[in-house]
């Protein structure tokens, strides 16, 4: 999947490295200061989860112990949502602050927040 906003200051792509059937759901909001991320990540732990950056991309990814994960699909009755390994990234703009990331994980959802670059304003003298 390849996404490109209105502005091209976040673009996302996907990688399902297991089952291309659970895409990963995410939401970009868009505030006149930052931008939020917002991933859905229903049975995933924080500690399963690593959010880096590199190049002017962030990457998120979760890796989920197979083990566990296995033993929990042997016991499934009735299955409506998928949780796997997944990798995304997002291409960041020139004006996102990358020493300003900020991401955590409460109630499912992944926040992922963006701060803007504050605009430069310059008077210029007229000679």
């Amino acid at each position: 999947m390849n996404l490109v906003l209105a502005r091209p200051t976040v673009r996302t792509q996907s990688k399902a490295r297991v089952n291309s059937q659970a895409p990963v759901r995410t939401n970009i909001v868009e505030f006149p200061e930052k931008f939020e991320v917002r991933l859905a990540l229903p049975g995933y732990k924080k500690e399963e989860i690593s959010v880096n950056l590199n190049d002017h991309t962030l990457w998120v990814e979760g890796t989920i112990n197979t083990e566990e994960n296995d033993q929990m699909q042997s016991q499934l009755r009735l299955q409506e949502f998928l949780v796997k390994n997944f990798k995304k990234s997002y291409f960041l703009g020139e004006d996102i602050d990358e020493s300003s990331i900020d991401a955590h994980l409460s109630d499912g959802v992944l926040t992922i927040t963006l701060v803007k670059k504050e605009k430069v304003k310059k008077a210029i003298d007229v000679s």
